[in-house]
């Protein structure tokens, strides 16, 4: 379920205490909210799965594989103590890339600055390892968001009655200015398309001792 996912719970029974994670009123949508509402949305529509990408680190085999994303270089430390990945996913999610290893366990101190960061949570007993990493995906949202604000202005009911309806003999005249909105929303509509490509992204996982 993609709304557990973002909240982080994989256990079902527990969604329902945890429900108001999505809310901040019981009833509207808060951040964390939309994003799991555009998960579905997406899953749904467009057929593009709502779980989290997966890095699989084999440190016995020093290979590197992906589900949800595509890995494009990794490189092992001599002493396996450490790898440096490149990977894609395959499309922008808010939900952090879990990490699974054959054996031993991650160190979870980030650098100052560092991105991804890389978390770990307990789930049914077992440590899951995450990267965070959600700057294009805010990009993407705030481009989107410019963009509706846009439109709106562009097209709104009072836009209708005043300027090209029963009323323009009132405001008629500015009718003109409307086209003006066409060039930034176009603008906008490209810089979308291009962020909604997710970049590749380097991260150097340590191996715990």
């Amino acid at each position: 379920n993609s709304i557990d996912l973002l909240m982080g719970i994989d256990d079902h029974s527990t969604a329902i205490s945890h429900s108001k994670r999505l809310t901040d009123n019981g009833m509207h949508l808060n951040d964390r909210g939309y994003a799991a509402a555009a998960l579905v949305f997406r899953e749904r529509f467009l057929g593009n799965r709502a779980t989290a990408p997966v890095l699989k680190l084999d440190t016995a085999a020093a290979s590197v594989s992906g589900e949800g994303l595509k890995v494009l270089e990794s490189k092992w430390a001599a002493d396996k103590k450490s790898v440096t990945v490149t990977y894609q996913q395959e499309t922008l999610s808010p939900l952090p890339v879990r990490v699974t290893l054959g054996s031993g366990s991650l160190k979870t101190t980030a650098k100052e600055g560092e991105a991804p960061t890389v978390s770990s949570r307990e789930v049914a007993g077992k440590v899951v390892y995450e990267l965070h990493s959600t700057d294009q995906y805010n990009e993407l949202r705030s481009l989107i968001t410019r963009k509706n604000e846009q439109y709106f202005h562009r097209w709104r009911p009072q836009n209708i009655t005043y300027l090209f309806g029963f009323r323009k003999h009132e405001q008629g005249n500015n009718a003109a200015d409307i086209a003006r909105f066409d060039p930034f929303i176009r603008d906008l509509e490209s810089r979308i398309h291009e962020t909604q490509t997710p970049k590749a992204t380097t991260v150097t996982l340590e191996l715990a001792p």
